[in-house]
Order: structure tokens, then C-alpha cells, then sequence
């Protein structure tokens, strides 16, 4: 592809991006999302997310997230974003 015709503009960043670094007990995160055929993909981990975040009355808007399983706990690391404020 020639990349020639793409226009870019670059702009001071409206929002902030943070990591959230949970350790869930394995039976309460299977717990919350027992709806969920197959809790353990992006959009399982990302529910969590948005669930927890609400409990804390957070702001955020969850982006991407990692997974970890491990024998009695689940690792999530979060991308959380929030708007600046002006």
C-alpha cells in the first residue's frame, strides 16, 4: 500500500491511561461472572473490571486487559482510561 495519501494529526492527549493490577481469589471471580460461558476471556476479565471499578464508584472506562490464572487466584491487569480534566 502507498501510505503517501494518509493524512495524520496529532493532538495533546484528552485522557489519561492507568494500569489497574488486581489479585482476585479464583472462586469470587468465577463467582461474579457465572454467566459467563467461559469466564476467562478478555471480555470476562473486562467485565470484572467494569463491575469492580462501579463498586468503587470509579470513573474509568476499562480498555484492554491481560489474564492470569493460577491456582487460587487470578491476576488482571487493566488499562484504565479517564478524561482529563480542563
Amino acid at each position: 500500500m502507498d501510505f503517501s495519501r494518509v493524512c495524520e494529526e496529532t493532538k495533546e492527549p484528552f485522557f489519561t491511561v492507568k494500569h489497574k493490577f488486581l489479585c482476585i481469589p479464583r472462586a469470587d471471580y468465577e463467582s461474579v461472572l457465572r454467566s459467563f460461558l467461559d469466564p476467562y476471556t478478555e471480555e470476562g476479565a473486562q467485565e470484572f473490571i467494569s463491575l469492580y471499578l462501579a463498586y468503587k464508584n470509579d470513573p474509568g472506562i476499562v480498555g484492554l486487559v491481560g489474564l492470569e490464572q493460577r491456582v487460587d487466584e487470578v491476576l488482571i491487569d487493566a488499562a484504565v482510561r479517564y478524561d482529563n480534566e480542563e
